[in-house]
């Protein structure tokens, strides 16, 4: 079928489906699973080996995008840690399919490289960085819905109301599958890394290594690392901490409305988009960097049973990962060069994979003995990530989408 969309017009328009889902999973999935019958060590150590699997995925994912193509790559993985894990929970309820759903889930992520290479490519570079507001916007939009749930939490419990949100959500997130399938397409950048490997031009992954490291570039990959293992370990853990005695002791029906705050905040970042999208990158990155780290540290430290501190925290949290997000993936994958790109990008998230192999079954075991402990660590990379931003002189000026797909 021909048309005239982009693939990020592709992804926009069905990114919806998924955000109930994922906003959901953002408050609840984890004391979900633990209502399910999951230990937090359980659920540590699940997204641990998950890590390592991803680990192993982003290392081959350049190979195999340049064998099968960016989309694909993409279509499996989304399958598999989507569609057949939702349809898993969904139809056969048990603690061990949770169990091998949240390893599938986290362990498909390897296809993000893949992912993001597709959304940037055939884009001029003055539509991309608006492209992915839009999209970090689109992901929050399920968090206006979350609130409906309190009802549902109340009456049903944090294992009923999920799994009636699984029950919605499979669908929903089925449909948008099968709108990509039918409507993405192959990259130009994608196509010319095929033709490369099937007539064996290709330069060797070292070499491609050393192109996407160069420099500058070499910082924003240490800094992909250093947000992407505290967000990965945040995702996994804040809800446990922020329900737990010796923490913030919140209500199970009052996390449902953290995804709203997320919301609020994205859609102001989105609203003032015009006012700093022309900025300087760097100083960008460093105040989203300055919004991650006070909004991780509030929430370490909020008071008990107090949810307007930790709604307003969480709200800075989502504001700082949609304007990171929103300016380093786009900056990064457009400075890197066309045959590195996805190499790049997949050893770096290698690196964070293994971190948290590392480190979620190790935090997960001190939860419940020490969650502001746990909250704190996460803080620390951010923190890191914000002084190597300062300490950097200036970031490499990205090339013309057009430029880079006919490289």
């Amino acid at each position: 079928m021909r048309h005239r969309w982009s693939n990020a017009l592709v992804i926009l328009w069905s990114e919806p489906s998924w955000s109930l889902v994922m906003a959901w999973q953002a408050s609840y999935q984890t004391i979900f699973l633990v209502a399910e019958g999951l230990s937090p060590v359980g659920v540590g150590l699940a997204v641990g080996a998950a890590g390592l699997l991803q680990a192993v995925g982003l290392t081959l994912v350049d190979t195999l995008t340049s064998r099968f193509g960016r989309k694909w790559v993409i279509q499996v993985g989304d399958f598999l840690g989507w569609v057949v894990v939702l349809g898993l929970w969904v139809l056969y309820p048990r603690p061990w399919t949770f169990a091998v759903g949240l390893v599938l889930m986290n362990a498909t992520a390897f296809v993000m490289p893949a992912w993001n290479s597709l959304f940037c490519e055939d884009l001029s570079s003055d539509r991309v960085t608006y492209y992915y507001l839009v999209l970090q916007l689109l992901g929050l939009l399920g968090g206006l819905a979350v609130p409906l749930l309190v009802p549902w939490v109340h009456t049903y419990g944090v294992k009923g109301s999920g799994a009636r949100v699984l029950a919605i959500g499979w669908p929903l997130v089925t449909a948008a599958w099968l709108m990509r399938l039918v409507w993405m397409r192959e990259s130009r950048a994608g196509r010319a890394a095929q033709h490369a490997h099937r007539t064996g031009v290709r330069a060797s992954i070292r070499h491609r290594i050393g192109q996407g490291t160069q420099g500058t570039l070499k910082t924003l990959a240490a800094l992909r690392v250093l947000v992407r293992v505290p967000i990965a370990l945040f995702t996994t853990l804040a809800p446990l901490v922020l329900v737990a005695s010796r923490a913030e002791a919140l209500s199970p029906a009052l996390l449902a409305y953290l995804p709203l705050a997320g919301s609020v905040a994205g859609g102001v970042v989105m609203a003032t988009h015009s006012r700093w999208h022309d900025r300087d990158p760097k100083h960008l990155l460093v105040m989203s960097l300055m919004l991650l780290t006070v909004g991780m540290a509030v929430l370490s430290f909020a008071p008990r049973g107090q949810v307007l501190p930790v709604m307003g925290a969480w709200a800075l949290v989502a504001a700082g990962q949609a304007w990171f997000w929103s300016v380093h993936t786009p900056l990064w994958v457009a400075s890197l060069p066309p045959v590195a790109r996805v190499t790049v990008q997949g050893w770096a998230g290698a690196v964070s994979a293994l971190l948290v192999t590392v480190l979620a079954p190790l935090l997960a075991a001190f939860v419940v003995a020490m969650p502001r402990l746990v909250a704190l660590l996460w803080v620390l990379p951010v923190a890191a990530g914000l002084v190597l931003m300062l300490a950097t002189p200036s970031l490499p000026a990205p090339l013309h989408g057009g430029e880079q797909a006919e490289a």
